[in-house]
């Protein structure tokens, strides 16, 4: 029950979502109550949609990718006691790491309940090796690995996006990580949308690993809307009141869930909810002191984010095209895509960034 993925474009990228699957035994699917999480309420409902008798519900969430000493990544899938052996055998090599030497402990732990892609650093560059993972080859995304419930789908999304998706501008680094993100910003849109992914089991937030600044890091600070084209001429968008930040604190991963609300709304403002999420490395857990103190000291959420992805949701086009996702990043234009006045609490988008987004659809439309 999870998604693991590597993509090897110019640049390599890992991505992992964050659900724990639990056997449902033999006793009753009521002795399981709804899980939360970041983009549903509860999706092991949808989970029993899909499959009246599922012989696994999502019981948990974790970081699955963990980093050793910036100079190695494993990301993993399946039996968490063998992630874990793995992970500590990795971060153990100290700087004698090197591609050999994780194959070599990969391959101690080869069983048939365990899958997993490791990113190890050399000279400068980045190598990616795997165990028990399916294998594409594309265009646009070079190489891809994948393993666990949703890997059949991730590779037919890959496969569907190849050569289709606008490169940014910028160096290899900044497309890889743009490219991920605009993946990102179609699987979460469609399942906050659809819930598409967690009638499956995977999904909930996706992390993206890749080598940047001599190290190996995670990419936080983003920010995931979701939009609805509701006229045609001209374009209309609304916004819908859902918005997802993904941060980090350390080696702790945040995801904050919060609701917009119209300033003369009443009942939305009564309704809405809002919730932060605090997740450890597969590695270790947090402590009960250490969860207080974390969620005393998170920054007030800010909605100006490094990456802002966006997912358009254009019921007027073609199937195919009705799913639009654009990725601004603050790094290259140094300009914000939205801020918040200080006097009313309002969300403002910049009109540039609105005009992308109206002639993204406008050209999905088109395409009728």
């Amino acid at each position: 029950m999870t998604l693991i993925a590597a993509l090897c474009p110019e640049h390599p990228i890992l991505v992992s979502d964050i659900l724990i699957g639990q056997s449902t035994g033999t006793g009753p699917l009521s002795n399981f109550r709804p899980y939360p999480v970041p983009t549903n309420l509860d999706p092991n409902e949808l989970v029993r949609q899909q499959t009246p008798n599922p012989d696994v519900i999502i019981a948990g969430m974790t970081q699955k990718t963990i980093i050793a000493g910036g100079r190695a990544a494993v990301t993993f899938a399946g039996n968490a006691q063998c992630a874990e052996i793995v992970a500590k055998k990795i971060a153990h090599l100290g700087s004698d790491v090197n591609l050999k030497s994780v194959q070599e402990i990969l391959h101690d732990y080869r069983t048939a309940d365990f899958s997993a892609i490791a990113m190890v650093t050399f000279d400068g560059g980045v190598d990616i090796t795997s165990i028990n993972t399916k294998f594409g080859r594309t265009k646009q995304f070079g190489q891809v690995f994948a393993s666990g419930t949703g890997d059949e789908a991730f590779l037919q999304l890959i496969a569907s996006l190849d050569g289709n998706l606008a490169l940014p501008r910028g160096g290899a680094v900044t497309r890889a990580i743009v490219s991920t993100l605009s993946i990102f910003g179609s699987m979460l849109g469609q399942q906050m949308r659809t819930g598409s992914g967690l009638a499956q089991a995977y999904g909930g937030i996706y992390e993206l690993t890749t080598f940047y600044d001599g190290l190996i890091r995670k990419v936080g600070d983003v920010l995931y809307l979701y939009f609805e084209v509701t006229k045609v001429e001209p374009i209309k968008l609304r916004l819908q009141p859902m918005l997802l930040k993904v941060s980090y604190m350390g080696d702790l991963l945040v995801i904050r869930r919060t609701t917009l609300c119209h300033p003369d709304d009443a009942r939305c403002r009564e309704e809405s909810t809002a919730s932060t999420t605090v997740l450890s490395p597969a590695t270790r857990t947090i402590e009960k002191r250490e969860e207080v103190e974390l969620r005393a000291n998170i920054p007030r959420l800010e909605l100006d984010s490094a990456y802002t992805v966006t997912y358009v949701f254009v019921p007027q086009a073609r199937p195919e095209h009705q799913i639009v996702t654009l990725v601004h990043s603050r790094g290259r234009s140094g300009e914000p895509c939205l801020h918040v006045e200080s006097d009313d609490d309002r969300v403002v988008f910049a009109e540039g960034f609105v005009r992308r987004l109206g002639d993204a659809a406008a050209r999905a439309i088109e395409s009728v």
